[in-house]
Formats: structure tokens, C-alpha cells, sequence
């Protein structure tokens, strides 16, 4: 027992012999001063929220937006008159179809005769129905004709306004189809730009209501529609500041410090969607900035890709990776209940 305080010392001694070397100091005191200096940071350096988002470029005035022509009638592409890349004018001449039948307009103008002639015997019987009519009052009135015979004039007065109205409908609609058959031109909807040619000419067949072309008319303002998460979505309203890359223009882009960027364009929220898309994000129109907007970019066209972020707030860094690190993951959008019973119903 007497042996231990000795052992202790010679301990001692021999550890002071052999002191802690520089380099491991120096470490645990950058260490120490990094964790430091870390904390200091996250209290005091400033950080501006943003909401980051992708999407592109569009027409803000939805006529103006790029759209489809579609063929009036079913029939055969005769000819192209005008080519991809091409400027034209409301009303211009697109393209001629012919329809598959050579006896067509000779047979819808003689169902327009047809349709004209009932119209005519239709009138005429009015007119006479209505001159029966006026008689039997008179006959009624002075006690020679019964009340039962002027009822049934006036029921076939009716009946017969009702065969007029009948004839002219179909008359209507006859003279509607022969101007539509006997245009055989689909012309452009707006002034603007032919993108593409969807079809061919020549042996090929399109109906009612297919796809033929492309365009992409003259737009006076150009904005941006971006997608950004539903985290992000509480902290963004019509009028919050965004700053815009577009592909094709180089950019640097400092999501916490706007004012070290270069090459971005400023832009203003001016609509918020009230309800999610698919994949969860939500919808945020853009409008051309008033100070550095892109609205004087020449080479700048409708569907260009766009990077964007909101410019949310000014905020310390630490409470910025604290609302990150809280963030919850996106879920899918839950199924409408009354649509899920119809198809409870239907599995039954």
C-alpha cells in the first residue's frame, strides 16, 4: 500500500517529461475557435430567404400564347401555302384540304335547296294557318263558328310556328356546312410565326378536328411561369421581388446574397396558384421586373427554360438552416373522396 503514492509520482514525472506537442494544441484551438466563430456566424450574417423554382417562359395574355391549328372539316390535305419559319397574318391562307368526296358540294347544295324549299312551304302554311285563325275569331264572335273549332285553329297555328322554327334550325345548320365545306381553307388564327407543319400533303387524310400546325403569334409582353415547393409556398405573394436566369444567358447567382450576382434579371410575383399540381408544386406567374426587367431582350421567345428565385426576406443564416432542417417532404396529392366512392361503387 505504501508503494502506490510513490507510483503516482513517478506518473507524474514521467507525463511532464513528455509534454502535450504544439501541434495537437493548435488543432483543438482552431477547433474550438472554428465552433466559435460558426455560432457568431449563424447569429449575426445575414441571409436573404429565397424560393427557388423552374419553369419558362410565356405570353402573359393567354391569346397571345403558342397554340395549335386544328382542321374544320375531315378531308384530304391538298396544299401547303405556307412553310415552317414563316410569318403570317391573321385570316392568311394556311392550307387547302380538300374533302374525300368530289360530289360533296353538289350534294350539300342540293340539301340546302331542299332545306329552302320546306323553310318557304313552311311560311305558307303559317300564313294560312294564321288567316284560319283570324277567321274563326270572327265566325266566334258573332256566334257562328263553335269554341271547339277555334281551339283547333289555334293548336294547328301552333303546331305549324313550331314546324317553321323546325325548318329554319335546319336551314341554319345546312347553310353553316356549306360554308364550311365550301371555304376549304384554314386560315391563321392570329399573326405570328408558323413553328411547324404537323402533316404532310398529298395522300393525307385528316378529320374534324386534327392537329395541322404550329403557331406562335405576336405577343406584346413576355412573362415566365415558374413551379416552386410547397414549403415555400406561405412566404410568397403577388408582389414579392424574383430575380430570373434564362438558358442561353450566363448567369452567377448567389442564392443568399442577391447583391453579388451578375447576369440576372429582376422580375414581380403576379399570381399565386390556390391549388397544387401533380407532383405537389405549386404555380407562380412572373412579370418583367420595372428596374432591370427582361422585357427589352430581343432573342428572347416563348418556352425558353427559366431559373428563378423569390426573394423572400432578410433573415440571420442560422434561422435559415433551422426552417430548412424542419422542412417536411412533399406528398402526393390525396385522392378526391368522391371520386374514390364512385369507384367503390363501380368495383362492387
Amino acid at each position: 500500500m505504501s508503494d502506490l503514492p510513490v507510483r503516482d509520482e513517478q506518473y507524474v514525472s514521467q507525463l511532464q517529461r513528455y509534454p502535450t506537442p504544439k501541434a495537437s494544441l493548435t488543432f483543438v484551438r482552431l477547433v474550438i475557435a472554428s465552433f466559435i466563430g460558426i455560432g457568431v456566424a449563424l447569429v449575426i450574417v445575414p441571409w436573404w430567404q429565397t424560393a427557388a423554382g423552374k419553369g419558362q417562359t410565356i405570353a402573359l395574355n393567354p391569346e397571345e400564347r403558342i397554340q395549335e391549328v386544328h382542321s374544320l372539316i375531315s378531308g384530304r390535305v391538298e396544299k401547303w401555302l405556307v412553310q415552317e419559319g414563316e410569318r403570317v397574318e391573321k385570316g392568311q391562307a394556311i392550307v387547302q384540304i380538300v374533302d374525300n368526296d368530289p360530289n360533296l358540294m353538289e350534294r350539300l347544295q342540293s340539301e340546302l335547296d331542299a332545306t329552302k324549299q320546306k323553310v318557304k312551304a313552311a311560311q305558307t302554311a303559317v300564313q294560312a294557318s294564321y288567316s284560319n285563325l283570324e277567321r274563326q275569331k270572327s265566325l266566334y264572335s258573332e256566334g257562328l263558328s263553335s269554341k271547339l273549332d277555334l281551339e283547333k285553329a289555334e293548336i294547328r297555328w301552333t303546331q305549324l310556328q313550331t314546324s317553321l322554327a323546325s325548318a329554319e334550325a335546319d336551314l341554319a345548320k345546312v347553310n353553316t356546312k356549306v360554308a364550311r365545306y365550301g371555304e376549304q381553307i384554314v386560315r391563321a388564327p392570329k399573326s405570328g410565326l408558323i413553328s411547324r407543319i404537323l402533316l404532310g400533303a398529298g395522300p393525307v387524310r385528316v378529320a374534324e378536328g386534327d392537329r395541322l400546325a404550329v403557331l406562335i403569334p405576336d405577343f406584346e409582353q413576355l412573362g415566365a411561369e415558374i413551379y416552386v415547393d410547397g414549403n415555400d409556398l406561405p412566404l410568397i405573394s403577388p408582389g414579392s421581388q424574383v430575380r430570373v436566369q434564362f438558358e442561353g444567358w450566363p448567369a452567377i447567382q448567389f442564392s443568399g446574397w442577391p447583391q453579388l450576382s451578375s447576369g440576372t434579371f429582376g422580375a414581380e410575383v403576379i399570381a399565386v396558384d390556390s391549388v397544387a399540381s401533380a407532383d405537389g408544386r405549386f404555380r407562380v406567374l412572373l412579370k418583367p421586373g420595372s428596374k432591370d426587367g427582361w422585357d427589352q431582350l430581343v432573342n428572347l421567345r416563348q418556352q425558353t427554360r427559366v431559373k428563378a428565385w423569390v426573394m423572400l426576406g432578410q433573415v440571420s443564416l442560422g434561422y435559415e438552416l433551422w426552417r430548412r432542417f424542419n422542412g417536411f417532404p412533399v406528398e402526393r396529392p390525396v385522392e378526391d373522396s368522391s371520386l374514390y366512392n364512385k369507384k367503390r361503387k363501380l368495383t362492387k
